[in-house]
C-alpha cells in the first residue's frame, strides 16, 4: 500500500486517498511513495470577499494649527513719549488686528506661547525699552549712541492667556534733540496654541 508523506514544518503526517494517518498507529505494511510539503497542497487563491460595512463618522474637531495671530510695526521720525505704550507710524503687518494700532497694545486673543522682539536703532541718544505684559516688565534693554548709528534688540518668549496685554515703552534721552534719531520695530507672533500643546 503506498502512502504520501506530507512534511508541516518538522512535522510529519501519512496521506493515503485524502485520509490521514498518525505516524503512531499501527498500520498495515507500507511504503512511503513520496514527500511533499504541505505548502505544496494549497489550493488555487480564492475570489475577493465584498468590502466590509464602513465604520462610524468621526468627530468634527476644528484644527487649531490654522490659529493664527501676529503683527510688525515701526516707528520712525519722532521721539516717543515715556512712561506709555509706544504708538507706531508703520503698520508693516497686523492682519488679524490683534495689536491695537491706536494704542500700541497687543491684547491675546488666542491662548498659547507667542514669541515678542525689538529691535532699535538709535543715534546720538540714549534709549530704554521695556517690553511690558499686564504692567509687568519681562524685558528691558538700554543702549548709548553717539554720532554713529547702533542696534539693541531683544526677544522673549511668553504663555499667554485670553486677554493679556502687552507693548512696548521707550524713554529717550538726547543733549541733541534735533539730530537725535530712533527706529524702533516690534514684533510678536503666536508660537503654539494652548489647543495644539495639548494634543
Amino acid at each position: 500500500m503506498d502512502y504520501v508523506l506530507v512534511m508541516d514544518g518538522r512535522v510529519g503526517q501519512l496521506e493515503r486517498k485524502g485520509k490521514a494517518f498518525s505516524l503512531s498507529e499501527q498500520l498495515p505494511k507500507c511504503q512511503v511513495s513520496k514527500i511533499i510539503l504541505r505548502s505544496q497542497l494549497a489550493g488555487p487563491i480564492g475570489l475577493r470577499g465584498e468590502p466590509g460595512v464602513p465604520g462610524p463618522a468621526g468627530q468634527n474637531v476644528k484644527c487649531a494649527c490654522g490659529e493664527r495671530s501676529a503683527f510688525t510695526v515701526k516707528l520712525s521720525g519722532r521721539l516717543p513719549p515715556p512712561s506709555t505704550p509706544v504708538i507706531f507710524t508703520e503698520v508693516l503687518y497686523n492682519a488679524q488686528r490683534d495689536l491695537k494700532e491706536a494704542m500700541g497694545v497687543f491684547t491675546c486673543r488666542i491662548p498659547g506661547n507667542y514669541y515678542f522682539d525689538t529691535d532699535v536703532e538709535l543715534r546720538q541718544c540714549k534709549v530704554k525699552v521695556w517690553l511690558m505684559t499686564n504692567q509687568s516688565q519681562v524685558l528691558e534693554k538700554d543702549l548709548i549712541a553717539k554720532k554713529e548709528y547702533v542696534n539693541i534688540s531683544g526677544a522673549v518668549i511668553m504663555l499667554l492667556k485670553k486677554g493679556d496685554k502687552v507693548w512696548l515703552e521707550a524713554e529717550v534721552e538726547t543733549e541733541e534733540p534735533k539730530q537725535a534719531e530712533v527706529t524702533i520695530y516690534f514684533s510678536g507672533f503666536l508660537n503654539s496654541s494652548l489647543k495644539l500643546s495639548l494634543m
